[in-house]
């Protein structure tokens, strides 16, 4: 969820104004809505955010391992990818 934070400016669920509400939404499984600001300008493309949805899987094993987001984004980002994985990574 850092990452979409990053790149989007605006923290998760964020059109979910109370934050009981937000933990309901989690507990039932659901995703953040993908933001509708500039945050496309900033990164978060259609294949970015398809990863990042991968990534919040609920079951672990039904998220990707790091060699294939890795694998993922440099296909994405090409060379310029190891800032935005070292962020991800890390938090």
């Amino acid at each position: 969820m850092t990452c979409l934070e990053l790149l989007s400016g605006d923290v998760p669920y964020s059109e979910i104004r109370q934050d009981l509400s937000v933990l309901q939404a989690i507990d039932k499984g659901g995703l953040p809505n993908r933001p509708r600001t500039d945050a496309t300008l900033d990164g978060l493309s259609e294949s970015v955010w398809l990863l990042l949805r991968r990534c919040w899987q609920i079951e672990p094993k039904s998220r990707p391992p790091i060699s294939v987001v890795k694998a993922a984004l440099q296909r994405i980002r090409g060379g310029d990818f190891n800032w935005f994985l070292i962020i991800c990574v890390a938090i």
